[in-house]
């Protein structure tokens, strides 16, 4: 996958310094500090699905054997969906008619639990999650169904990326340079800033989209000639 990079800021060294001074304090300084942009879009590698459910009954026994009943419904649907990393979790049981006189006596007791899938799939889990309208002729009680992808190779691209940032960084200070009729030096410092996540076309990550943007801005301080 192509990388798209855009250099998003030049400054000079003393920044307040050089908007009093313009171009003599740029040669005074005898450097130029630059940031650099790189940014690549990338498809998730992992991912997990959590399907929340509720059952009701008159009592705890019959209840017990609806929460069963409903995890093994579950786990059916998901093995045939082709996933093999099912995680069911715990199960919270309330009295519906310890506090409530009025309650339904078929439903004096409830419980919610969930079932979690992780797999690296992606495309599976996200096409899975779209079809689990059969669950409800399986006497689920489905409240949610939810997905959450991430980026977990984040340290194979990094190199590459944090290379092309320094490459902007150079490019805009040879740029400045020229039109300053001055000649870029070597490198007197340089930083990496922090490495991001985000959703293309957003500014924040969307945990559900399979799509994400990473994004590093490298400063670099080169002398001047």
């Amino acid at each position: 996958m192509k990388f798209e990079s855009i250099v998003i800021g030049i400054g000079i060294a003393l920044a307040g310094l050089f908007i009093q001074c313009g171009i003599i304090e740029f040669k005074k300084d005898r450097t130029i500090e630059v940031r650099g942009l790189a940014e690549k879009d990338v498809v998730a590698t992992e991912g997990s699905w959590t399907l929340q459910f509720k059952a009701s009954a008159p009592d705890i026994v019959t209840l017990n054997k609806s929460v069963s009943s409903a995890q093994g419904a579950l786990r059916a649907f998901l093995e045939k969906e082709g996933f093999s990393s099912i995680r069911p979790s715990s199960v919270t049981v309330s009295d519906n008619g310890q506090y409530n006189q009025d309650h339904d006596p078929n439903s004096r007791y409830s419980a919610t639990g969930s079932v979690v899938v992780v797999s690296k799939d992606v495309q599976k889990i996200y096409e899975s999650s779209t079809r689990t309208e059969s669950l409800l002729a399986s006497g689920v009680l489905l409240e949610s169904s939810s997905t959450r992808f991430s980026f977990t190779e984040l340290n194979e691209i990094k190199p590459e990326m944090l290379k092309l940032a320094t490459a902007n960084a150079r490019d805009a200070a040879q740029s400045l340079a020229r039109d300053s009729d001055m000649k870029l030096g070597k490198v007197r410092s340089a930083s990496q800033g922090l490495f991001t996540i985000s959703t293309p076309g957003a500014e924040w990550e969307d945990p559900s989209s399979i799509n994400k943007r990473v994004r590093v801005v490298s400063r670099v301080v080169f002398d001047i000639k």
